[in-house]
């Protein structure tokens, strides 16, 4: 026997000790689960699929690509960038990411949040999914993405365990498309809800869509510091922005909707259901609570309440200067809200009553158990209250009535100014509303911290709780406020209130409220009844600082009727966006030059000017602007355009080189070199025949040619004529040698 050995029985061989230790770390390591050995894999817009090895250095070019090799639990890096004709997500078996498990998540994710932009072009949507997946779709995790001009929305279907974090959904089709929805009905048993356990945390919708965020027929689900604006919709039924649809145990915290105030671009449709709208017309929803929430500057309900409703709840909420308030056809609860500046008037359709402030239809339901509690009511066009069942610790104000409708009066509620400064918390020497709700807190919505923990699904720790993390400013609202901002949309609108599209065709810039310069989500927020920002520090506010001044502004290839500006790049804290350019004939640019008014000529350090006058004094001044619309303090310059009389001279300083050419001697050169030439000046070559040989077009003051024809050809030895004219009509001929 070999000493430190293991005979092994029935074998001729012997195994060292060393030999048996490397075994059984081989055999731990194939037993370990494949998620405990996750791998992460990249693509890129510059990738390729056939020659790439999905690594960093070495990336794919497509989501399909890299869904081909991945495993559950894996991870792929998306590299920053646009991305088009892309599918991320549908039913089928490796057109979507393979399934984690419990602990072990496949993740898919921007390279930077905010920094990879799937464009749909109108033409597609790259997560569609119009069925059942093919296998089961869990545990997964998308981030960081912008889902543009999407053609029908971003569409899921039985999904469970799923996590979208900081993407922004834009655009859906006419009709009945949602911006981003998810649907778990069993068409053959609609009680059961097959979508469970999903978070969309710091997600964003706008753009067009009847809905922007719709779950259908789904369970546990949580929408978490979320923002959505309805820019446009053209459909036949109601119109909203988050839709809970006969769904079950669904929470919404600290969610915004916001300026959706272009009421005219919502066409054929019935009405603007809401900010916060629970509609069931196929079954019950239950056990749906919005809290720390915000609907701010929507000409919309609130909310409207459909029936076979069962414990909803609205807590330290807001809906400031909307249309309506809500119009609940079953019970819910509402307790420490702020309602304001509902400015009316209600919208008259067969659906549609809500008297501007709250009001249930009894007729809907035989049993109204409606109650708000701990509230403002203030600045309502109509009744603040109608038809309620319960109502007390409310303060009121300035509406045109406070209850109607049988409403009883609750026995510590007040007609009282609640002298607001603020539509998110309830100030220390506030002695109507402060310390004075039924539970000792605050009479009124406050909204200053995170809900729930990030990350965490429905169940989870923490899920639900008001955690110490500071809502303010609101996380991801630069990159929110950069793509809503971007955003622009021409068409027809409704002659009358949902009516055809038959009125004018108008513009709808995202450049307003939160969006327009000077302003942030933030700072918006909290100045919104005029009062400054009082968060410490000034947290949220805008980029108020302006690029510095461009540098010296030169002058060159002057002509009679133009020339070329060039100018060194500005600075700024941020970044500077572009330049402006402004042409005039008299020193305090009182006269512009048509089209040449504050002219923006992109993020570029030279213009070329032209169609101006012979002879002609003309003043320039040159400025930067930033993503702010912050400009810089001008840079000057003065130029005269030539006269006729001396124009005849200015192409006398062209010259060609080398010339000439010896394949022996400048094969390494790039051609011949035709400089001094004066902005838009043109040249023409020619053989000694008279044949035409090639037309190169000035840039930056030179033209070269690479000693090919206009069709690609390599040009033989010989002797070439060139002609150069300018935009003037001035010409110059000379003869250049060109020998291989």
């Amino acid at each position: 026997m070999v000493v430190g050995s293991i005979p092994i029985p029935g074998s001729i061989f012997t195994v060292t000790m060393k030999q048996k230790a490397n075994r059984i770390l081989i055999l731990v390591f194939l037993l370990i689960p494949a998620f405990g050995r996750a791998a992460t894999y990249y693509i890129s817009t510059t990738g390729s699929d056939t020659t790439g090895a999905g690594t960093n250095a070495s990336p794919w070019a497509n989501f399909t690509r890299a869904y081909s090799a991945m495993a559950g639990g894996d991870t792929l890096i998306v590299k920053d960038g646009t991305y088009t004709n892309q599918t991320v997500i549908s039913q089928y078996d490796g057109e979507r990411p393979p399934s984690g498990s419990d602990g072990h998540y496949t993740t898919v994710q921007a390279e930077t949040d905010g920094g990879v932009v799937v464009d749909g072009q109108g033409t597609s949507s790259p997560i569609s999914m119009a069925g059942y997946p093919q296998s089961p779709m869990r545990y997964i995790t998308i981030r960081g993405f912008v889902f543009r001009r999407q053609a029908t929305g971003a569409s899921l279907f039985s999904i469970d365990h799923m996590k979208f974090i900081r993407n922004g959904f834009e655009d859906s089709c006419d009709g009945n498309c949602a911006t981003f929805s998810i649907s778990g009905r069993n068409p053959n048993d609609w009680s059961l809800l097959e979508s469970q356990y999903i978070l969309l945390e710091e997600c964003y919708a706008w753009g067009s869509g009847r809905y922007k965020f719709l779950v259908y027929h789904v369970g546990h689900t949580i929408f978490r510091r979320t923002v959505t604006r309805n820019d446009r919709s053209n459909g036949n039924d109601v119109t909203g922005s988050y839709s809970f649809y006969h769904s079950d145990t669904i929470e919404c915290q600290n969610c915004i909707d916001i300026d959706g105030d272009h009421i005219e671009f919502l066409v054929n449709s019935a009405y603007y259901g809401g900010s916060f709208l629970i509609p069931s017309t196929d079954g019950p929803s239950t056990n749906i609570n919005v809290t720390g929430s915000i609907a701010l500057n929507v000409d919309a309900q609130f909310g409207t309440l459909s029936k076979d409703l069962n414990n909803i709840n609205y807590s330290n909420s807001v809906g400031w200067h909307i249309r309506e308030g809500t119009w609940a056809r079953d019970s819910a609860t509402y307790a420490h809200m702020t309602f304001g500046d509902l400015y009316g008037p209600a919208i008259a359709t067969v659906d549609d009553g809500s008297g501007v402030g709250l009001r249930f239809s009894p007729g809907d339901d035989p049993v109204n158990a409606t109650a708000i509690r701990n509230s403002v009511l203030y600045n309502i066009k109509g009744a603040a209250l109608n038809s309620w069942s319960t109502e007390d610790y409310n303060v009121f104000y300035a509406n045109n009535a406070n209850r109607t409708g049988g409403t009883p009066t609750g026995a510590h509620s007040a007609n009282a100014n609640p002298n607001l400064r603020y539509i998110t918390r309830i100030e220390s020497d506030n002695t109507t509303l402060k310390g004075k709700a039924s539970d000792g807190g605050d009479i009124g919505a406050t909204i200053l911290k995170r809900i729930g923990v990030s990350g965490s699904l429905w169940g989870d720790p923490g899920y639900n709780t008001v955690t110490a993390v500071d809502l303010w400013p609101f996380p991801y609202e630069d990159v929110i406020r950069r793509d809503m901002r971007s955003y622009s949309y021409t068409g027809p609108t409704a002659a009358a209130l949902y009516g055809a599209p038959t009125g004018p065709v108008q513009t709808l810039s995202g450049a307003r409220g939160f969006c327009a310069n000077g302003q942030t989500l933030t700072k918006y927020i909290w100045e919104y009844l005029g009062n400054p920002n009082p968060l410490p520090s000034g947290p949220g506010e805008p980029d108020a600082t302006p690029p510095s001044a461009p540098g010296t502004v030169s002058v060159s290839g002057i002509t009679g009727t133009g020339f070329r500006l060039n100018w060194t790049a500005s600075t700024d804290n941020v970044g500077v966006v572009g330049y402006v350019v402004t042409l005039s004939t008299s020193a305090n640019l009182s006269s512009p030059v048509p089209g040449y008014a504050n002219k923006d000529i992109g993020n570029v350090l030279t213009a070329t000017i032209s169609g101006l006058s012979i002879g002609n004094a003309y003043y320039i001044s040159v400025k930067a602007y930033d993503a702010e619309g912050n400009s810089s303090a001008e840079s000057r310059a003065t130029v005269t355009t030539i006269t006729s009389s001396s124009a005849s001279g200015i192409l006398d300083g062209v010259r060609a080189y080398p010339n000439p050419w010896r394949s022996d001697r400048h094969a390494a050169s790039s051609g011949v070199t035709f400089d001094r030439l004066p902005a838009g000046s043109q040249v023409k070559l020619f053989t000694l025949s008279g044949r035409w040989a090639a037309t190169l077009n000035e840039t930056n003051q030179q033209a070269v040619w690479n000693l090919t024809n206009d069709n690609g050809k390599q040009v033989a030895s010989g002797i070439y004529i060139y002609l150069v004219t300018d935009p003037q009509g001035n010409t110059k001929r000379g003869k250049l040698v060109v020998i291989r």
